[in-house]
């Protein structure tokens, strides 16, 4: 029995790994989270490297969806190294078709204590199109902004704003106004001036006619004495 203890501590010791819960919680600010958010909304979580970190490393990922009304969410059974000071890091990506959540991608870094003692867990806003990891080879390296964590060790994750309205039928048979000639004329400016410069010089003599017969029979008048005037001068 003692023998079996012993090799339990001596495998404790060489390998230092355990199991971690990573919690979270979605606020939606203006209300309660509902069952749609629930089916529309998920997270993934991924193990990243350090690149200062020469040690060996596993990868891993975990997918997981809102829990409840609430907007809880967790990760269970996180590997991470509980060795004292020992670091293991991830990212969160966070995804929803009905907003668009802040921050996007979270880097989350969890610091062992020790076997026997809870874990220290830190998270930085990590947004997209930006390294995991500032870069030692910048003089003045980006700093990542703490996100604080809630009284229940939650991170937590808000919105921005509404995801916009997605159009995913096509129409089969657009109408004329969407294809054709006159959808060409309309989607061109130049082609929309055209036309109604022709349409309005049309229009013209008979609006004149109808509104004001006076001025358009001096107009008449007057087209009659040019053309005289031509054939006199001859």
């Amino acid at each position: 029995m003692n023998f079996v203890l012993f090799c339990f501590l001596v495998w404790q010791f060489v390998n230092p790994g355990a199991a971690f819960d990573i919690k979270g919680r979605l606020d939606l600010k203006v209300r309660n989270v509902s069952r749609h958010d629930i089916s529309r909304t998920y997270f993934n979580l991924y193990r990243i490297r350090n690149p200062n970190d020469d040690s060996e490393w596993d990868s891993y990922s975990q997918s997981s969806k809102l829990e409840n009304i609430n907007g809880e969410f967790t990760f269970s059974d996180v590997p991470i190294d509980t060795g004292i000071n020992r670091t293991t890091y991830f990212t969160l990506h966070s995804h929803s078709n009905e907003f668009n959540l802040k921050p996007n991608r979270i880097l989350i870094q969890i610091v062992g204590n020790g076997q026997d003692q809870e874990p220290n867990l830190s998270a930085f806003e990590n947004r997209f199109g930006r390294e995991y990891f500032p870069s030692p080879d910048i003089t003045y390296p980006e700093t990542l902004n703490p996100l604080p964590l809630d009284s229940a060790n939650r991170l937590t994750i808000t919105t921005m704003n509404k995801q916009p309205y997605r159009k995913y039928i096509k129409i089969r048979n657009p109408g004329i106004l969407e294809s054709g000639p006159i959808a060409s004329v309309l989607r061109s400016k130049f082609k929309l001036a055209g036309v109604v410069t022709v349409i309005f010089l049309v229009l013209f003599p008979i609006l004149l006619e109808k509104f004001d017969p006076e001025t358009a029979k001096a107009m008449r008048q007057e087209k009659m004495h040019r053309e005289n005037a031509k054939y006199v001068s001859k």
